[in-house]
């Protein structure tokens, strides 16, 4: 379910040394993304799930100890152990 991380690509700076780039794709790519929750998501014990670039990911909270509810709008903050570490978007 989860793709693999981002992909590296090598360019050559102006100097000739060639270098390595990560491109912002796969889950790498979705940290700052915007997803919602379709299934609550806890802690690390509990991951629930958000929808997100056409597909369900595992999601855990940012926030131990909180529960996020289906229907949140939420962001993506990190990966960890190919979980989605989310937090509530401030909608106020």
């Amino acid at each position: 379910m989860v793709q693999g991380a981002g992909d590296c690509k090598r360019e050559h700076s102006e100097s000739g040394f060639e270098t390595e780039s990560a491109m912002l794709n796969g889950v790498s790519g979705m940290i700052g993304e915007t997803a919602v929750v379709t299934k609550a998501v806890s802690d690390g014990h509990q991951p629930g799930s958000v929808f997100s670039r056409g597909e369900d990911w595992y999601a855990v909270s940012l926030f131990p100890g909180t529960t996020i509810e289906p229907g949140t709008k939420v962001v993506v903050a990190d990966v960890e152990r190919g979980l989605l570490v989310v937090y509530p978007t401030d909608t106020a």
